[in-house]
């Protein structure tokens, strides 16, 4: 079989083919009982390959004005009846094997593939020397027969790397991963099946160029009109969230340390009535053995995961409410009742809810009665019976004796933006400054933070199990904020040094190790046995860059030194590789905007979203890439899209099988976490989903409004069901037009840095200021009417 060098140039002289990386190996193809590998030949501008069944093209087409950018279309003509298994575009790379790689998701074993089920930023990238490719697949073109697939092998027989792109039938295996399987039915004869791919070109300057592939698939694939999946006004959503989660069967008051505080149960299930809550004997014989039984409930998910007739069984399970839920109210990672009070109170407000404004301060008051040791608060209030007693921390799901630092870290964070943003305490700056010094205490040389900190004999000693890791980036987004809010050069200090260890250790592998990637329901390897061996490359969790990447900017907020601000947006640029690009065609809701967790698991539309959208919006101002804004407001309306209510039946048709009444409001943790096209089984938490949609839009509206103006650019951006445009400014004089279908108030908040504006005209009407908030404006019910957003 022959190798042969692609007709365009993939090296650095443009015009000699001989100094390609590439080559392009003969068609690999499995159909019926028969496996093949098949010579291309060329015609003209197009490569054939003349196949036992019909007949493959492939045009490739250099792209203009972008870099080194190459589109390949694929053209199969079927010339009679096949079970086509598998077809595979191959690209070998000459002289050796990559130096580095990314792939959208692991491949564990030999059959296995990145199938397109779990395509989100579908890009393969790789590179040696001073040159990298990336192999992005053309979402824009699906095919009607068969499914689709990327493949990468760091190192082949003739220890070279090779890329793929290709077409054929899987089936999941394990949690979550996808096998090569036979087709179960023949394509007819005289079909055509249409695909295409791309291929980059770029230089390789130390790292990967995860950000310019992720904005070359947003720029090619994103959504750049309409609301979808928007379907009601924020502040809507918000109402039908708040009424979900404030309700009897979540929402508890009680009294602490002589303080009326509040908090909510952290996990419960859709169902038609509500479970009931553990009481304080059932809850301690459940502590005794959480361990044996959360392992226990894993395997039984995974097993039940790989079968739809048992994920079925296990959500009628769950859905008959016959769980009984643990009375625990949680502050970690996930689960964060401070995150969740803030969200509240953002929204009361917009909504002048004063009971729900009461209600968040409880759970702040909450928040602040946790005892502290050495400084370092706990991360689990238990309540069972209405008795108050706190664990020290968590390991995912399972409460546990050790202190998990980020979740200290992420609490505080939260904290402090509430002290920001809805009320100043100085109790949470006393606090934050107690936390900070303990953590400081425990950084080590390198910059890394240990993960777990247990009782020893003489204090707190940290654990082994990711003592240096990426969860180091938690505390340095802590760090940061608290710098940024009350400077100290020991905060910032500690901060850059975190970073730094990031930036030394974790950056150069991508080694994005954290609690989530070990003991999560995914359960990933630590990687001391070295990375996965298909592609050489780890697994990969999303939330220890978001960290890291909060960190950097707002080092760079407080710094002014552009060397972080571009830390920030090389973190980000991995991050943004994991958003939802497009509208995926086989499920059954609109994906656009949405995040997924991690490169070993199959989510779509996770509650983490709700987190990066603040990120995004102030990477938008740091850097005015409207990139950055385009993808914060993408992942702010995916944030409601799994929620639980009739008018998200035209986005979300899928999410709604099991749609009762008192769930209305609700927003599930995810969507097609089996590899399939299925809503989650009916957990609910009112921190992860509800709560995170809850901050994102609270966040937003306090900064951004419903309408931002980009004065010094002059651009505006409609942000929740409206259009709005710039129509002059002059003199001082802004006049904007907006128009929606829903008649309301409108909150328009304008950037303007060179305090040019004196006046702001809506639809011809003069704008009133914000009391408190400058460059904030009302707009009053002066809105034209219109039934569409654009």
């Amino acid at each position: 079989m022959r190798k042969q060098i692609l007709p365009f140039s993939l090296g650095p002289e443009p015009a000699a083919a001989s100094a390609a990386w590439l080559r392009l190996q003969p068609v690999s193809v499995r159909f019926d009982d028969v496996r093949r590998r098949v010579d291309w030949r060329q015609e003209g501008a197009e490569w054939i390959a003349d196949l036992p069944f019909g007949v493959l093209r492939l045009r490739p087409q250099a792209m203009e004005g972008v870099g080194p950018t190459w589109h390949l279309e694929t053209i199969l003509e079927i010339r009679r009846a096949v079970r086509l298994h598998d077809l595979e575009i191959r690209y070998e790379t000459r002289g050796g094997p990559a130096d580095k790689a990314w792939v959208p998701y692991l491949r564990p074993g030999e059959k296995f593939v990145m199938a397109d089920q779990v395509w989100r930023t579908p890009a393969v990238i790789a590179g040696a020397g001073s040159r990298a490719i990336a192999l992005v697949a053309d979402v824009a073109m699906w095919p009607v027969y068969g499914r689709l697939y990327l493949n990468f092998l760091r190192r082949n027989e003739d220890g070279n790397s090779v890329f793929s792109f290709g077409l054929g039938a899987w089936r999941t295996q394990g949690h979550i991963f996808f096998e090569k399987s036979r087709a179960d039915s023949a394509i007819p004869r005289d079909t055509i099946i249409r695909t295409s791919h791309y291929l980059l070109e770029r230089p390789l300057h130390g790292e990967l160029p995860l950000a310019e592939v992720a904005s070359f698939a947003w720029d090619r694939f994103s959504r750049k009109a309409g609301c979808e999946p928007q379907m009601l006004p924020f502040a809507a959503a918000g109402d039908l969230v708040v009424g979900r989660i404030f309700r009897e069967d979540l929402y508890r008051e009680f009294h602490h340390e002589g303080r009326p505080v509040a908090g909510m149960i952290t996990q419960t299930v859709t169902a038609g009535s509500a479970p009931a809550v553990m009481g304080e004997k059932e809850f301690r014989s459940y502590l005794k053995h959480q361990g044996g039984m959360i392992k226990l409930m894993g395997m039984v998910q995974t097993s039940l995961f790989l079968h739809p007739l048992g994920y079925r069984l296990l959500t009628g399970f769950l859905h008959a409410g016959r769980l009984k839920v643990l009375p625990i109210v949680s502050f970690q990672c996930w689960f964060n009742q401070a995150r969740t009070a803030l969200g509240a109170a953002l929204h009361a407000g917009r909504s002048g809810d004063t009971v729900l404004r009461g209600r968040a301060r409880r759970i702040v008051e909450l928040a602040l009665a946790a005892p502290l040791d050495e400084g370092c608060p706990p991360s689990i209030c238990l309540i069972p019976d209405g008795k108050v007693s706190w664990r020290r921390g968590t390991r995912a799901f399972e409460m546990i004796d050790a202190y998990h630092l980020p979740d200290a870290a992420v609490t505080a964070f939260h904290l402090l933006e509430w002290h920001e943003w809805i009320a100043p305490d100085p109790r949470i700056l006393a606090r934050s400054a107690r936390l900070a010094e303990f953590l400081l205490t425990h950084q080590q040389t390198d910059g890394s933070v240990p993960a777990w900190m247990e009782a020893g004999p003489h204090g707190l000693q940290a654990q082994e199990i990711l003592a240096r890791s990426a969860s180091t980036a938690a505390p340095a987004m802590f760090w940061a904020r608290l710098h940024r809010l009350a400077p100290d050069d020991r905060w910032l200090a500690a901060a850059k040094a975190s970073l730094s260890f990031v930036e030394r250790e974790v950056l150069p592998e991508e080694k994005w190790f954290d609690f989530e990637l070990l003991y999560s329901c995914a359960g990933r390897p630590t990687g001391q046995d070295g990375p996965e061996p298909f592609t050489g490359c780890f697994p990969v969790n999303s939330l220890s860059m978001y960290w890291a990447a909060c960190a950097a900017l707002d080092v760079y907020l407080a710094t002014e030194d552009e060397k972080w601000l571009s830390l920030a947006e090389r973190l980000t640029g991995r991050l943004s590789q994991f958003q939802q690009v497009f509208d995926h065609p086989r499920l059954s809701i609109d994906t656009f905007g949405g995040f997924a967790v991690m490169n070993a698991d199959a989510e779509f539309n996770d509650a983490r979203q709700g987190l990066f959208v603040p990120l995004y919006f102030d990477l938008y101002r740091a850097t005015r890439r409207p990139e950055m804004l385009e993808r914060a407001l993408a992942a702010l309306r995916a944030s409601f899209t799994t929620m639980l209510a009739e008018e998200m039946q035209p986005v979300a048709p899928g999410n709604l099988i099991h749609l009762r009444p008192r769930d209305r409001g609700a927003i599930l943790e995810n969507y097609g976490h089996t590899g399939r096209d299925e809503m989650t089984a009916g957990y609910l938490s009112p921190d992860w989903g509800c709560g995170t949609a809850l901050y994102a839009a609270g966040m937003t509206y306090r900064q951004f409004g419903q309408v931002y103006v980009d004065l010094e650019r002059e651009r505006v951006w409609a942000l929740d069901r409206c259009a709005a445009a710039l129509v002059s400014f002059a003199d001082g004089r802004l006049r904007l037009t907006i128009e929606s279908a829903e008649r309301a108030g409108w909150r328009i908040a304008v950037d303007d840095p060179g305090h040019r504006l004196r006046e702001l005209i809506v639809n011809d009407r003069p704008a009133r200021p914000v009391p408190g908030i400058p460059g904030q404006f009302d707009a009053g019910e002066q809105v034209a009417d219109r039934r569409d957003c654009r």
